[in-house]
């Protein structure tokens, strides 16, 4: 059990450097590549539906434009220009892919918001009040203050979010250069508000 200082602290996990998204991404690919923060029912509360269907439109307009290019180019150029438009689909397939695995969840008295390529917040269960939707954008990706509210920190891979959950008290979180927040709400993005809501408000809580 969470001590009252402790239950009033959340962590934050800044975005990763581009080799870390890299290597988030070639994960992704890879069987067995959602375990890592996984909660203990699978692999959470997906988001960011929108932006992976664009990321996987981009993968198969680029696979089209690929062979198209290369049945003009040289052979000599051929390969080379096969290995940088596999580099390029991979990076499109690996960023949905993150996305799709790292999903919000649960873990133990935790609660984690994530997004797969941009950092994630995690808060005690204990502290949550109430889920509910709330559809708003707020500019950037990842863990941010939200413009007009100082009391509230936004942690998704889009700009758009549509789901807040409402602290019970605020609950401290170090978004580094961008300040210390006393957060009293986390806006975060979910494909279906009503399974974020199941999942965060379980009975026993």
């Amino acid at each position: 059990m969470e001590t009252s200082s402790e239950a009033m602290v959340g962590v934050v996990t800044e975005r990763p450097s581009r080799m870390g998204m890299v290597r988030l991404c070639a994960a992704a690919l890879l069987p067995g590549g959602d375990r890592s923060g996984r909660g203990a029912g699978g692999p959470g509360v997906r988001h960011s539906a929108g932006q992976r269907q664009a990321l996987l439109g981009l993968a198969g307009a680029e696979v089209v434009a690929a062979f198209l290019l290369s049945s003009v180019l040289p052979p000599v150029l051929r390969t080379a220009h096969g290995v940088l438009e596999g580099a390029v689909i991979l990076g499109f397939a690996g960023a949905a892919a993150a996305l799709r695995r790292a999903g919000h969840h649960v873990v133990g008295d935790r609660l984690v918001l994530r997004t797969g390529l941009y950092g994630e917040v995690s808060v005690p269960r204990g502290a949550v009040g109430s889920v509910g939707a709330a559809l708003r954008s707020v500019p950037g990706r990842g863990p941010r203050p939200v413009p007009g509210d100082p009391a509230a920190v936004a942690c998704s891979a889009e700009e758009t979010v549509n789901v807040a959950v409402r602290l019970r008290r605020p609950v401290r979180l170090d978004l580094g250069e961008a300040g210390v927040v006393m957060a009293q709400t986390l806006y975060a993005g979910a494909d279906s508000v009503p399974e974020f809501r199941a999942a965060v408000m379980a009975e026993g809580r």
